[in-house]
């Protein structure tokens, strides 16, 4: 509406006449303009004293709001195109804004909201009736990069006294190198004496690259993450063989898992922790001599070690045996009872265990031995 004086009442008559002609009135509320307009959608209100307006123009009637306490009100014309539908008001300075929009004979008018936007340590400043959080950004000329945050999100309608928030996020790729370590294989070797080791082929190490990417905040990191690795020098790995052959030594059976027997044991015998069979039919403790040279066996096997001599009417020929010494010291192994030993005319032996050489057999001697019959 427009303001008057006391002693002035002829805008107020003017305004009656206008709205009696079937003008508009702008409501304003709630927001100081530097500006008030009056509008007419049909008709055409009188011009104010001492302006005349340009003939057939649709008129505003302004008056200045920044004035003086004790001055009366300046009436002022501005002409706008008749198919003019919104009109921005705004201080000199730009500062404040608002956006009527006419409909029949009522004129809205809105405050504007000014939105205070914090980013990259700045505070920056957007002036704008409504619209969402990148109206603003764009409006305060803030730019926002692909992985950059924003609070509230950028589609949010804004509200008067909603602050936005811009945190820099910036994501740094960096390649770290680290040695792959190669890999021992073992293979053992018959033809190599036991406790021998030889390397066939020399280890290498490889060559890892690994990518991380940092994730910095508004410069401070974050997060890391492995964006994935690649193999650039393939390990080369070692080969050790180990020796199994036999060394012709007794010695070098003493307290090891290497077994003096030949024979392969069968399937179906499993050992313990402790090297003993876990399921046999007797246990028989007694003395054991050792002999080598024979060309045949009482029952026709090959002599080798694995085939021992036996007191047929105490051992049968054909059972299958476990033997250690007593002490635990020496692994005979699997055995067959396939010979007659000569100590059954002479001695109480238990029985007479083939060995590779007379070397091994005068080392042996004679020891107290624990056979599990299986």
């Amino acid at each position: 509406m427009i303001q008057t004086s006391k002693t002035d009442r002829r805008p107020r008559r003017r305004l009656r006449r206008v709205l009696t002609a079937g003008v508009a009135c702008m409501m304003l509320t709630g927001f100081s303009l530097t500006a008030v307009y009056s509008v007419g959608l049909s008709g055409k209100p009188e011009p104010a004293d001492g302006i005349t307006p340009a003939e057939g123009s649709l008129l505003r009637y302004v008056q200045a709001s920044q004035r003086k306490p004790s001055e009366a009100p300046a009436p002022v014309a501005v002409e706008l195109p008749d198919c003019s539908e919104t009109v921005l008001l705004s201080q000199a300075d730009g500062q404040a804004q608002a956006q009527a929009q006419l409909a029949d004979t009522k004129a809205f008018l809105r405050r504007a909201i000014s939105v205070e936007i914090l980013a990259d340590g700045t505070q920056h400043k957007a002036v704008l009736v409504d619209g969402t959080v990148a109206d603003a950004l764009a409006k305060a000329g803030v730019a926002v990069g692909e992985d950059d945050m924003v609070f509230p999100a950028m589609e949010t309608v804004l509200h008067r006294g909603t602050p936005v928030i811009v945190r820099r996020v910036q994501v740094e790729t960096r390649t770290q190198e680290a040695a792959l370590p190669f890999a021992t294989k073992i293979v053992e070797n018959g033809e190599l004496p036991a406790g021998e080791s030889r390397i066939v082929t020399a280890g290498e190490n490889g060559v890892k690259q690994t990518v991380y990417k940092d994730r910095y905040v508004d410069g401070i990191l974050i997060d890391t993450v492995m964006a994935g690795e690649t193999v650039t020098k393939p390990a080369v790995d070692a080969v050790l063989e180990i020796g199994t052959g036999r060394t012709g030594l007794l010695s070098s059976y003493y307290n090891t898992d290497a077994v003096i027997s030949e024979l392969t044991l069968p399937e179906g015998v499993t050992l313990d922790a402790n090297g003993i069979p876990t399921q046999y039919q007797a246990v028989i403790e007694g003395d054991a001599t050792a002999y080598t040279g024979d060309p045949a066996t009482s029952t026709g096997r090959t002599p080798m070690p694995g085939h021992i001599a036996v007191d047929p009417n105490e051992i049968p020929y054909g059972t299958e045996m476990y033997i250690v010494s007593a002490d635990g010291s020496y692994v005979y192994g699997y055995a067959i009872a396939a010979d007659t030993g000569g100590f059954i005319y002479t001695t109480d032996r238990l029985v007479d265990l083939y060995m590779d050489n007379e070397q091994m057999c005068d080392d042996w001697g004679v020891r107290p031995v624990r056979i599990y019959v299986l």
